[in-house]
């Protein structure tokens, strides 16, 4: 059976509000095509709790104004909607406050009394860029990593800190590699996390703000701060066979700072035990 996992476009610090159908007093967003993301319109519950001493607190509430995405939507005819939604990637300085439990939770009631359609102004956030060239063999192993998390920070992983945690490359991890999803590079600490101050979209050019340097990264010194420098390039596939498998790889190419990076935006396989 062919096995796919796809890591689309989601990302963003900030959202833009979608212009939808006039809204009544409560619109059902089943009925609204195309939510790929929401704004938190009133706290309410999402599924996190606090967490104390690395142990699970009480039930936290999602506050007004945070930006979650939509996974899944259910819609029957004359019941309302129902919705999966995550915080997404957030910051290794978020997890240690919030317990995220799967990750994922159903609200029973996806509506615009809770939510507010959005589109997101920086459409790289959550992406895992990687150093170098996309490649299949060991030379791609450890190369640094960053990444832009839903709560504002860019988070640099280097090459040292890689190999303590046995993660190869942003699809590659364990002491026995292991493809997938399930990578365990969000729940390490990052050897550098800067808070971003303010990010610009302009076509394939992002750019993005802060105040501290980011060592292997370069980024343009000017008053106050620093300005890294973002081009999103072309993408790729690269497909190979083994016996009677096919394996296909598809990455994004980026400069950054003029530095090459990549994003692995999808894998596929008619090999049942490649994608964990």
């Amino acid at each position: 059976m062919l096995k796919k996992w796809w890591l689309g476009p989601v990302m963003a610090l900030v959202c833009l509000a979608v212009l939808v159908a006039p809204v009544h007093a409560s619109t059902d967003l089943g009925n609204v095509k195309r939510v790929f993301y929401v704004k938190v319109k009133k706290p309410i519950f999402t599924g996190q709790y606090t967490k104390i001493n690395g142990h699970r607190g009480h039930r936290l509430l999602t506050p007004k104004g945070t930006i979650l995405r939509v996974v899944a939507v259910r819609h029957e005819k004359g019941n309302p909607s129902q919705a999966i939604l995550t915080r997404g990637l957030i910051s290794y300085r978020l997890r240690q406050r919030i317990d995220l439990g799967t990750g994922e939770y159903r609200v029973k009631h996806f509506n615009t009394t809770y939510f507010k359609p959005c589109h997101l102004k920086l459409p790289i956030s959550e992406y895992q860029f990687q150093a170098g060239r996309a490649t299949i063999n060991h030379s791609a192993y450890y190369k640094p990593i960053f990444n832009l998390t839903m709560d504002g920070y860019l988070q640099y992983y280097t090459s040292a800190r890689l190999k303590h945690a046995h993660i190869q490359t942003t699809w590659l991890y364990g002491k026995h590699p292991v493809n997938g999803n399930h990578n365990p590079l969000s729940t390490i600490k990052p050897s550098v996390a800067v808070k971003i101050n303010k990010t610009v979209a302009k076509g394939h050019h992002f750019y993005l703000y802060f105040r501290q340097p980011v060592s292997g990264l370069k980024a343009k010194k000017g008053h106050g701060g620093y300005r890294l420098l973002i081009n999103e390039l072309k993408d790729h596939t690269k497909t190979w066979h083994q016996k009677n498998n096919f394996y296909s790889l598809m990455w994004r190419d980026y400069h950054v700072g003029g530095q090459p990076f990549y994003f692995l935006w999808g894998a596929q396989s008619n090999d049942s035990g490649y994608l964990k």
